[in-house]
């Protein structure tokens, strides 16, 4: 599987949820801001969190569908489970956050690399 086209699907899912959340964030409070600063504050993790994906790649998970949606749930993460900077804060907290998420991406990602695209076009190799 191409890096580029497994970072492109992870970044388009992470657009296309991310463009919600900022109107969700935007429909909550009505300031546009606020969506961004979201997606802002959880970038680092969320890049942490690509990178960790991208590894599985060696161990037979190769799922452009799954990249597809971890990037659409990394975009959500921030909206669903709050600030990482406020968890960083209290370690044990942040920890224990980025345990689940990141357990629930292996699963997604693992989950959808056992399904067949070839419906999908846009997920085929």
């Amino acid at each position: 599987m191409n890096l580029s086209r497994v970072a492109l699907l992870f970044l388009t899912g992470y657009g296309v949820v991310g463009l919600i959340v900022v109107i969700v964030a935007w429909l909550h409070d009505h300031e546009w801001f606020s969506g961004f600063i979201m997606l802002g504050l959880s970038a680092p993790v969320t890049v942490l969190y690509f990178f960790l994906l991208l590894a599985l790649r060696h161990f037979g998970f190769q799922s452009q569908l799954g990249m597809f949606v971890a990037g659409g749930l990394c975009a959500a993460f921030p909206a669903l489970c709050g600030f990482f900077p406020v968890y960083f804060f209290r370690l044990k907290y942040a920890i224990l956050l980025i345990i689940g998420q990141m357990g629930l991406l292996v699963l997604i990602v693992t989950v959808l690399s056992r399904i067949n695209t070839k419906w999908l076009p846009l997920f085929r190799g």
